[in-house]
């Protein structure tokens, strides 16, 4: 009987029956991305992803969100995006409970218990939870700004970033207060402003005890 080879990390102890699975797996904690979209410039570790990523780009996108029109090249995609509207998070953390919209984010919230650093910097041996931690931290490193405003011509780091900084050109204020439907360009702002009701509301309580202390005093 013929034995299928075997190739194994040292490090993690993992193991992969073809050679290239091995060297893409090892690019996931060097944070190389050889393989780079001709489109939009993305970089990505193996040439399967890079093929994968292009679909988005030259594949119809037939699957459209019914709340807010986004459309998708990929189901599993859309089911993942209605997270965001319905707020279903199936994916729970059974040390603290916390849960998550994705299954990725909770391996790499996972880490945060262990302790595990698995993504390690070749130039000055840093250590990080997630791969996106040791990607935006060469991107310091270097210096380069991958993603720029397409209004301003302004660049940034974290694609994140680059949306914010675009809403400031558009006017968009995705981000609405539910008690008194005023509508903001940043999440951070509504955050701010939603304690603004927290502190009107604690306020009015206190006024409220202090009447209710008054008047009994003077039925007493």
């Amino acid at each position: 009987m013929e034995h299928q080879k075997v190739y194994t990390e040292i490090d993690s102890n993992k193991s992969f029956s073809q050679n290239n699975t091995l060297k893409e797996h090892c690019r996931t904690r060097t944070g190389e991305n050889p393989h780079k979209c001709d489109i939009c410039e993305k970089s990505l570790t193996s040439c399967s992803g890079l093929i994968f990523h292009q679909l988005t780009h030259t594949r119809e996108k037939r699957y459209q969100c019914d709340v807010c029109d986004k459309s998708f090249a990929r189901n599993f995609a859309l089911k993942t995006h209605l997270r965001t509207h319905t707020g279903e998070k199936p994916y729970q953390c059974d040390v603290c409970d916390k849960s998550f919209s994705q299954k990725g984010n909770l391996k790499g919230h996972l880490r945060t218990h262990t302790g595990e650093k698995p993504y390690l910097c070749n130039v000055c041996s840093k250590s990080f939870t997630r791969n996106s931690g040791l990607i935006l931290h060469h991107l310091t490193l270097t210096g380069e700004k991958p993603y720029q405003c397409n209004v301003c011509g302004k660049s940034f780091t974290q694609r994140s970033h680059m949306i914010r900084h675009q809403q400031t050109h558009s006017g968009e204020k995705p981000y609405q207060c539910d008690v008194c439907d005023k509508s903001f360009s940043q999440k951070s702002n509504l955050k701010k402003h939603l304690r603004t009701h927290t502190l009107i509301r604690e306020i009015s309580h206190i006024n409220e005890t202090f009447v209710e202390n008054r008047l009994l005093k003077v039925v007493i």
